[in-house]
C-alpha cells in the first residue's frame, strides 16, 4: 500500500506542477468594432460590407426598394427592404439616419444595403 500511495502522491505533484507552469492567455475572438463610415463620399470609396451610418435625405425613388440618398458630400443609390422602412411617412425633405453596409459589385458604383431607417 505504501508504494501505491507514494505513486499517487508523485502523480498528483507532477500533474499540478505541469499545469501550473503553462501560461494561459485569454483572447477575444468575437467581432471587432469598426467605426462606421459617416458620409456618402466616404461610403462610395469604401470596401464591400463596410458599415455605414449616414444622415441626409432620401430624394427619389428609382424602382422597387431602390432610392437615391443625399447628404452634404454627395448622392448614392440605397436599397431598403420594405420591412426596414419606419411606419412614419418619409418624403424628400425628411432628414433620416440610415444604418447599413456598402454593397459593391464588379464594374458598378457602390450602393448601400440599408438595414435601419430612422427619421432624424
Amino acid at each position: 500500500m505504501k508504494k501505491s500511495t507514494r505513486a499517487l502522491a508523485c502523480w498528483a505533484l507532477v500533474t499540478i506542477a505541469a499545469t501550473s507552469a503553462i501560461p494561459v492567455f485569454a483572447q477575444y475572438t468575437g467581432p471587432s468594432h469598426k467605426p462606421a463610415i459617416q458620409t456618402v463620399a466616404s461610403a462610395a470609396k469604401s470596401a464591400d460590407d463596410t458599415p455605414v451610418v449616414l444622415v441626409g435625405t432620401i430624394i427619389a425613388k428609382l424602382r422597387d426598394e431602390h432610392y437615391t440618398f443625399q447628404d452634404g458630400s454627395g448622392k448614392i443609390e440605397i436599397e431598403i427592404d420594405d420591412k426596414h422602412f419606419p411606419s412614419t411617412p418619409i418624403n424628400e425633405t425628411t432628414k433620416v439616419r440610415i444604418h447599413g453596409k456598402v454593397d459593391k459589385h464588379f464594374g458598378k458604383d457602390a450602393t448601400i444595403d440599408v438595414k435601419k431607417v430612422e427619421p432624424f
